[in-house]
């Protein structure tokens, strides 16, 4: 940047946007318009960035129009206190100083060029935006997590800083979230750029790469993004399951945004990566598994191959899983979702008691060891609410055949991976892949939806929390248990079983060790299918 105020020039607007309303009780000279108002050069820059900081640092100009001439592009500033007003009122002077920066076509230097005008700034209000002591108390409750409007302006009144406006406030937070994530505006182009800079596989293990597929084959541009890091994909030399589950709420887009990974013997998550596509189809199943098993190839020289695997019922999961590995797995649906999708159904029987009946039944049926014990006991329980219903009024034995129809159907034919003895050894749910879903919304996001791009720097950030968690050398490490351990509550509940002298029966069938608790006085039930729902199976381990 160099001084060039002995240097003068005249540059003359083709159009400049100002208000042309009088006031009569204005006190300021009259308006010069285009080629009335003349400029004179007083500095020069080398380049547009320059230019760009030094009229940040002057921190009293407005960017009111660009134009693109012949000679080059033209940027208008107009001071900030141009007509501000006073409590609600038109101020009675205004500073009409301006300036232009001039970007020249045949190179890249750009001129400075000013208004003779002198600022003006009697009778005006000088107290703009936030003052220091606002901002740097903002920042650091932005800084502590707390990003929501209100709850900053509580955290403000506690700490005894004066209260700013909500709109300034709102603009404030809105800037530190740029700052922290990233432009909110990021077009298709921009953000396919964004992906391929941090597509290259990096040496650290613990710094986050994307891998990504940008469709625009179609009216709606399809858009699939995995956040990994090396130590993350290393995680499936251990891993025998996979778990996958898709969240909402976390973007303006609506975007699912899944999560894959897998559990320990200790029951324990470890994801594999984080992904934000555009849908939840198969397609986009099977781009998360097929990328997986491509980076634990070229990473780990790893055939990864796994046989379980945990998830809702969206058929979707399961079709995307086959296509990327093979039809060979063991699907578990999750029994989360079965129990509080049954206890929707089963809102249809009116009577409380018969609904709490049914539910028992349920719960005792998910305890079954085998797939054969399974199959035996789903037949006790149609035939046990049978006669239920043949008891009952029509109307009562038509609610309970449409909701022993559904659950036959849907989670007994078509969805019947829910008991405890469908993988032995492999949880019978997805809720510590859930778990982590709320936990992206409690601590990283706060509950509130990003847009896509500064929600992709955000993930860059969850996937390297993951990673360093997972680094033996932490202070904090996760380890990955390949061996269940025997806490402390366990000996207690087998010791108190001791005690109770009760008859044990232990069976060995298909590698697995289950050991069955007798019930005190069996002959009290009125027939076998509620002996069956007392019998409860303890405790399954591999042979």
């Amino acid at each position: 940047m160099s001084d060039s105020s002995n240097l003068e020039e005249t540059l003359y607007e083709d159009d400049i946007p100002y208000d042309t309303e009088d006031h009569a009780e204005a006190t300021v000279q009259p308006l010069l318009r285009g080629k009335n108002r003349t400029y004179e050069t007083i500095l020069k820059f080398s380049n547009a960035k320059e230019a760009d900081d030094f009229m940040k640092s002057e921190g009293v100009w407005t960017l009111k129009s660009r134009n693109e001439t012949s000679e080059g592009r033209k940027d208008f500033y107009t001071c900030k206190f141009n007509r501000r007003q006073l409590n609600g009122k038109r101020p009675t002077t205004w500073c009409m100083t301006s300036v232009c920066l001039h970007h020249a076509d045949d190179s890249l230097n750009v001129t400075l060029l000013s208004t003779s005008t002198l600022h003006v700034h009697d009778g005006m209000p000088t107290d703009r935006g936030l003052s220091d002591e606002q901002k740097e108390s903002i920042g650091d409750i932005f800084a502590s997590g707390i990003q929501r409007p209100k709850l900053v302006l509580n955290k403000l009144r506690r700490r005894g800083i004066p209260e700013p406006r909500l709109t300034h406030l709102k603009a404030y937070l809105t800037a530190l979230r740029q700052k922290k994530y990233g432009s909110s505006r990021a077009t298709f182009g921009e953000l396919y750029k964004w992906c391929i800079e941090r597509s290259e596989i990096p040496k650290d293990m613990d710094t986050p790469f994307v891998q990504q597929v940008f469709d625009e084959s179609k009216d709606t541009p399809k858009i699939r993004i995995l956040f990994t890091t090396k130590r993350l994909i290393s995680l499936t030399s251990l891993a025998s399951n996979v778990h996958a589950d898709a969240t909402y709420k976390l973007n303006w887009n609506g975007y699912p945004v899944i999560v894959t990974g897998c559990t320990d013997k200790s029951g324990r998550f470890h994801p594999f990566c984080l992904a934000i596509t555009t849908a939840e189809t198969e397609t986009d199943f099977a781009f998360i598994f097929s990328t997986i098993k491509s980076l634990a190839t070229q990473l780990l020289n790893l055939q990864f191959n796994p046989s379980i695997l945990v998830a809702d019922c969206a058929d979707a999961i399961a079709n995307g899983f086959s296509s990327a590995f093979s039809n060979d797995f063991v699907r578990v649906n999750c029994w989360a979702h079965v129990h509080r999708n049954m206890q929707k159904q089963l809102l249809t029987i009116k009577s409380e008691k018969l609904r709490s009946q049914f539910t028992s039944d349920i719960d005792a049926l998910q305890l079954a060891h085998t797939v054969d014990s399974f199959n035996k006991a789903v037949a006790l329980l149609a035939e046990k609410w049978d006669a239920i219903g043949e008891d009952s009024s029509e109307t009562v034995k038509r609610q309970i055949e449409q909701c022993l129809q559904h659950f036959v159907e849907e989670y007994c034919d078509r969805y019947p991976g829910w008991f405890e003895g469908h993988a032995p050894g492999h949880p019978s749910h997805n809720n510590t892949l859930e778990s982590t879903n709320n936990v992206i919304k409690t601590e990283y996001t706060m509950r509130s939806r990003l847009p896509v791009a500064q929600f992709a720097n955000m993930a860059c950030t969850i996937v390297q929390d993951w990673s360093q968690s997972r680094n033996p050398e932490a202070v904090n490490y996760i380890p990955f248990d390949s061996e269940a351990s025997i806490k402390e509550k366990d000996y207690e509940e087998a010791y108190g079983l001791i005690r109770e002298k009760r008859k044990m029966l232990t069976q060995r069938s298909d590698g697995v060790i289950t050991t069955f608790s007798s019930v005190s006085h069996p002959s009290k039930f009125a027939s076998t299918s509620d002996v069956f729902t007392k019998i409860i199976g303890l405790h399954s381990i591999p042979m």
